[in-house]
């Protein structure tokens, strides 16, 4: 991919996880995501997954910078 700096654009703002799942989703929201030959999820169903992980998490008291393990 062309460096957009090289390019004499400006560079593009970081993206996140989130950011590229959400663009993903809005834009093929009933393709398959993940596919491990017993369960296939579409993006729709993979972004709902991740919300309500994302929501157990917060509940249970985890936020940004919280160690796991």
């Amino acid at each position: 991919m062309l460096d957009p700096l090289l390019a004499g654009g400006r560079a593009a703002p970081p993206r996140t996880l989130v950011d590229v799942l959400a663009d993903v989703t809005a834009r093929h929201p009933d393709a398959p995501a993940l596919d491990d030959t017993h369960t296939v999820l579409t993006y729709t169903q993979l972004t709902g997954q991740a919300v309500r992980m994302a929501a157990d998490l917060v509940a249970a008291g985890v936020r940004r910078g919280t160690g796991s393990g």
